[in-house]
């Protein structure tokens, strides 16, 4: 499933949780305050 799934994204690959982390951290941060209602894209490029 995980290989067909890769298949049909841009990356090559499926997601792992190190793959989205990063950005959810930056999130929780003082930095982030003025982003707000936004949708940020975690399928690997499946729907470009």
């Amino acid at each position: 499933m995980n290989a067909g799934n890769a298949s049909q994204t841009a990356l090559g690959s499926v997601g792992l949780p190190d793959d989205v982390g990063g950005v959810v951290a930056f999130l929780c941060t003082g930095e982030a305050r003025w982003i707000n209602a936004q949708r940020i894209e975690t399928s690997g490029g499946c729907f470009l």
